[in-house]
């Protein structure tokens, strides 16, 4: 089961790092395993900062949200209207990954990427920002 925070209104970044993200960083803070626990705050906080670098405001349909999963993993997850991007915290840092996935409602498809972080979280967080700047 997962436990979390999500939100979901218009806001802007500097909304967004004052509030929604607050509200985030209280759920990770909140994880016991320290090594989980520091990526997911690292994430977050590379995420922010790459926001307000590209000037970007959020669009009001997508939902920001955390959570703790059961085997002690961080999950934070971005949702539009068809897609889905999410970072997944693990133990084994090695472990850990980010996935995309895009739903084609014309063709009734639903398309899956995932891939392993492997020290690149600040590259991967900035096409992450940028795929939602171009197709949002």
């Amino acid at each position: 089961m997962l436990e979390g925070f999500s939100a979901k209104h218009p806001y802007t970044v500097s909304d967004t790092a004052l509030g929604m993200f607050s509200e985030i960083k209280k759920i990770i803070e909140g994880i016991d395993n320290e090594s989980v626990k520091e990526q997911a705050l690292s994430a977050l906080s590379q995420l922010a900062r790459c926001l307000k670098n590209k000037n970007v405001i959020l669009p009001h349909y997508s939902t920001l949200s955390a959570a703790q999963t059961e085997d002690g993993a961080c999950l934070i997850e971005w949702h539009f209207p068809k897609t889905h991007i999410g970072l997944s915290f693990e133990l084994q840092e090695t472990e850990s990954y980010y996935f995309l996935v895009s739903i084609d409602e014309t063709a009734n498809e639903v398309e899956t990427k995932t891939k392993k972080i492997n020290g690149e979280l600040n590259k991967i967080i900035s096409n992450l920002v940028q795929f939602v700047i171009n197709n949002t």
